[in-house]
């Protein structure tokens, strides 16, 4: 009796291994295959009909998967410090970004034409790229109606999904530019005198919470314990492209010395979008926008207008682990109310005593980190 149920357990545990490896298998050709239709500008420069399939053929295997998923979802815990490599002392963050792209990043050679659109991850990038991309064409184009995405003309600098910054349209007329975004820190990023760059940042406490946000979005049945969200974003090793303070002081500094740099912030764009695009296209060199204008670049570049074409400002590709939820534009200062009052205190102090430390006020835009 004890032999058949020795066997019985041995037959079962090479099922299971079997199991284990035709998912593994099946878990690898998914992702290598999104890769390679992600990658590079395939999926942000492809037609819309191509990327919905992309999204449903990822939701099928993703439905196949999902038994699998959660199982190693609970055998396993996320760790921030695995997806994360490093370069020149900066971490970066591995999927949408590697060793290579970085180097790549880092030697590229600014042109007059370029207008690169700087923040700390979650500050605001993607609105801050649409308002440029409107002021540019005075509000006379959408490209929600063209089918376009704003990744097709505005390449990431540093990751690997977008199309390389010179094969990027030159947007306007009388001047025109090329949008280039990027989370450079300033030690990082290319810097030309005859180039122009925009900064947004916004308010620590809300960058934290839309991190959070995204991260949980983005990690599927991998959960992510709040205490080392916090730990990930208060650390200079591990924190992709530099913790808040750092990043926001470096180009605090060099916006206050250089004629080419435009310091923002997300509230202000909450507050008067109008003023900062008449503040972008004076920047820009470009003739003061009218009335109408102003209209049209408000409307296009609303938290509604946004997420009712959300297509258009897809972040990143889709893949296994995403939830396919909306979660960017919400549009509200105050996003991390939510938050628990000691991880809100850990990320201030933090905060304060770096900016202490490099004599940084910021100008009065966040008085409750001076």
């Amino acid at each position: 009796m004890i032999e058949w149920v020795l066997l019985l357990l041995l037959i079962l545990g090479c099922l299971a291994l079997v199991l284990a490896g035709v998912g593994f298998l099946y878990l690898y050709l998914v992702t290598v295959w999104t890769q390679y239709h992600t990658q590079r500008g395939r999926y942000f420069c492809a037609p819309l009909d191509k990327r919905r399939r992309l999204k449903r053929w990822l939701q099928r295997h993703r439905k196949n998967l999902e038994p699998f998923l959660c199982l190693l979802g609970r055998l396993s815990h996320v760790r921030l410090q695995r997806a994360t490599f490093r370069f020149q002392g900066v971490a970066g963050p591995k999927g949408s970004c590697s060793p290579e792209s970085f180097r790549r990043a880092v030697s590229y050679k600014p042109e007059p034409c370029d207008l690169f659109l700087v923040s700390q991850l979650r500050c605001g990038t993607t609105w801050l790229q649409q308002l440029a991309y409107q002021v540019l064409v005075r509000g006379r184009e959408e490209l929600a109606a063209q089918g376009k995405t704003l990744g097709a003309v505005s390449p990431w600098l540093e990751s690997v999904w977008t199309l390389p910054p010179p094969l990027a349209p030159l947007i306007g007329v009388g001047p025109a530019y090329r949008l280039i975004k990027t989370h450079f820190p300033i030690q990082l990023c290319p810097f030309s005198p005859q180039a122009r760059y925009i900064y947004i940042t916004r308010h620590p406490l809300d960058c934290f919470a839309s991190c959070l946000d995204y991260l949980r979005a983005n990690l599927g049945p991998f959960q992510l314990e709040l205490a080392e969200a916090v730990e990930w974003f208060c650390s200079l090793e591990w924190m992709w492209w530099t913790p808040w303070p750092y990043h926001v002081a470096g180009w605090w500094q060099r916006a206050q010395t250089a004629e080419n740099v435009l310091f923002v912030t997300y509230e202000q764009m909450i507050k008067d979008l109008p003023g900062i695009a008449q503040q972008i296209a004076n920047f820009l060199g470009l003739e003061p926008l009218n009335e109408e204008e102003l209209a049209a670049i408000k409307r296009h570049s609303s938290f509604g207008y946004m997420r009712e074409h959300s297509e258009a400002f897809e972040m990143a590709p889709p893949h296994l682990l995403q939830s396919f939820e909306d979660l960017f534009l919400q549009g509200r200062p105050g996003r991390h109310s939510h938050l628990p009052e000691e991880a809100k205190s850990v990320i201030l102090e933090y905060c304060r005593s770096i900016l202490a430390g490099q004599n940084i006020s910021l100008g009065g835009h966040y008085p409750d980190l001076v």
